[in-house]
């Protein structure tokens, strides 16, 4: 009878275990979820798109197409970003951009983003640097707005240059 009840306090700790880690994955499924969707999933799910507070399109996910104007995509490629910038938008909304749901998972479909910035004031930021090394930085004190961010040097992210430095 002592070997039975051992057994079963054995049987009993297992399951603990089991339903212990499977809540701990639940949780941690749920908090963490549209990153780890946005790391993975971006390559098959980037659907949506990014626009400028005019409506003018940045990116589409989609189809993968950048702004018409190539000064458009010139001037807002640190800040929309390409496949290999970490910091860009469409590294940290991919998440967004996929379309994360954490009851149904990944959704294809349109998951737009509109930021704040305006596509011609920082075409006129990049001209103004003038092929100078820097960054221009435009906000609304009193919205808090970013109307303008612009690094320079940059490049265009549809004829990336072969040595980046």
């Amino acid at each position: 009878m002592n070997q039975v009840k051992r057994r079963s306090l054995i049987v009993f700790v297992i399951a603990a275990f089991l339903a212990l880690g499977l809540l701990i994955f639940c949780a941690r499924c749920v908090a963490s979820g549209r990153d780890w969707v946005g790391y993975f999933g971006t390559s098959y799910y980037g659907s949506g798109a990014i626009y400028d507070r005019n409506g003018t399109l940045l990116y589409d996910g989609k189809s993968g197409a950048y702004a018409e104007r190539k000064e458009t995509r010139q001037s807002t490629m640190h800040l929309v970003g390409d496949k290999n910038i970490a910091t860009s938008m469409r590294a940290m909304y991919a998440g967004r951009l996929s379309g994360y749901n954490p009851v149904t998972g990944t959704s294809l479909g349109s998951h737009d983003i509109y930021l704040t910035i305006d596509a011609a004031l920082n075409e006129t930021a990049y001209a103004a640097l003038g092929g100078k090394k820097g960054v221009v930085a435009v906000y609304n004190y009193r919205t808090g707005d970013i109307l303008c961010l612009v690094s320079a040097p940059s490049f265009d992210p549809l004829n990336p240059p072969s040595n980046v430095d």
